[in-house]
């Protein structure tokens, strides 16, 4: 492998990339201290080198910056981009780095990437509240979580953490009529689920109106009281 990569490396950066990778995962297997150096110069000929990029994060982890990880996440949704799962991955790294304004819009190309891939499908919770927690957080972007509130409810579906992440929102934007009013109707629809839904062992209902209780619109005794219930059944 060292005399490939010294006779062919200079021929494409590619396949230096692939030979140093190689020779790093054998230096591995004898503990090599340099080992770490070869996954560093394949990851420098070739940014797409993900098994590079994985070996240098276990081996350096401190030494990694979080633009390394967001770039590696970027690429990875440019070597494929209809893989969903490498976009929802770029959006959630975003949003933990708190990069509000890019988050939204990964999210939202995670949203238009489900509507392509699954047309015939709901949007999935896992891609609408991150997208609205996003917009929420963002203070350019605040009013667009009113409008994913209104797209999931025009569909007949009912959601109270998005529903209270909208009322929330509406309040700072200074509309404190409609954030009463939204908060009103998400309690009055998660009480009538409840009421009208089949006993189960799902304590999620209930979970959620403890929830709203705790956080949103904060009252101790309905937050203790849905938390007993909910734990009476899980």
């Amino acid at each position: 492998l060292s005399e490939l990569l010294r006779t062919l490396g200079g021929e494409s950066p590619f396949l230096e990339s692939e030979l140093a990778t190689e020779l790093g995962l054998l230096r591995l297997e004898t503990a090599d201290p340099n080992a770490s150096s070869y996954f560093l110069y394949a990851y420098q000929k070739n940014k797409y080198n993900r098994l590079a990029f994985e070996q240098l994060a276990q081996l350096m982890p401190g030494q990694i910056s979080p633009a390394a990880f967001l770039e590696q996440l970027r690429l990875s949704l440019v070597r494929n981009p209809y893989d969903i799962q490498s976009a929802l991955a770029f959006a959630d790294y975003a949003q933990r780095l708190q990069l509000y304004g890019l988050a939204v819009g990964a999210y939202e190309y995670c949203v238009d990437l489900f509507n392509y891939l699954y047309s015939s499908q709901p949007l999935p919770s896992e891609i609408y509240l991150p997208w609205a927690l996003s917009c929420y957080n963002s203070l350019r972007l605040r009013h667009k979580t009113l409008q994913i509130a209104k797209t999931i409810g025009d569909q007949g579906r009912f959601d109270l953490l998005l529903e209270s992440i909208a009322a929330k929102a509406a309040q700072r934007l200074g509309d404190e009529e409609q954030s009463q009013k939204l908060l009103h109707s998400a309690e009055q629809k998660a009480l009538k689920a409840i009421d009208s839904a089949v006993p189960s062992a799902d304590s999620g209902p209930r979970e959620q109106l403890a929830w709203l209780y705790c956080f949103v619109s904060p009252d101790p005794a309905r937050a203790l009281d849905w938390a007993n219930k909910a734990f009476s059944i899980d």
